[in-house]
């Protein structure tokens, strides 16, 4: 297996995949830059590269055309939109994708969101921050939140995400209607 990991990858990953064969680890997050297209169509076919990771590089017709050796393309997002299935396909490259990798951390951010919306926790913020605060009550008065816990939340759709959502919401006592 000669492999070609432009993804972030634990480093302990990286070794146990060595033991299958040659491992080329340059993720787009310590670089800072995306492989070009033409770079990357290159780098398959120099380095005869038969396994290939990608997070946020894009895999284009004309790239997998030119890569005889690849067999095998990863997808470290939920989203395939990255790479062009129907040409890998067509090639006999299997294509795998990660749903629900950041389903967690997504729905961590919403629930963030309702806590701010909730407490006015932004308004608060550019009330102090802004110098503001002269009457010692203003800020009692108005920017008194609303407590989630036994409010109903509405969750469009039950996937990954949303029975993330459901869960935590559950957990501070809200009701969840689905």
């Amino acid at each position: 297996m000669r492999a070609l990991i432009l993804a972030p990858f634990d480093k302990c990953h990286i070794l146990r995949l060595e033991t299958l064969g040659r491992v080329i680890h340059v993720s787009w997050t310590e670089t800072k830059t995306l492989v070009s297209p033409d770079d990357l169509a290159s780098r398959l076919i120099t380095e005869e590269i038969d396994v290939l990771v990608v997070e946020a590089d894009f895999v284009f017709d004309e790239t997998i055309k030119e890569s005889p050796s690849l067999r095998f393309i990863g997808i470290c997002r939920a989203s395939t939109n990255s790479v062009d299935i129907d040409a890998a396909t067509e090639a006999g490259i299997l294509v795998v994708n990660t749903p629900a990798r950041n389903a967690q951390a997504v729905a961590e951010h919403a629930l963030g969101l309702l806590f701010a919306l909730a407490r006015k926790i932004p308004a608060a913020h550019q009330y102090t921050s802004q110098g503001r605060w002269q009457n010692p009550t203003e800020p009692y008065l108005s920017m008194r939140g609303v407590e989630l816990g036994g409010k109903t939340l509405g969750v469009i759709g039950l996937g990954a995400i949303g029975r993330h959502l459901a869960m935590m919401c559950n957990g501070i006592g809200m009701r969840v209607v689905a």
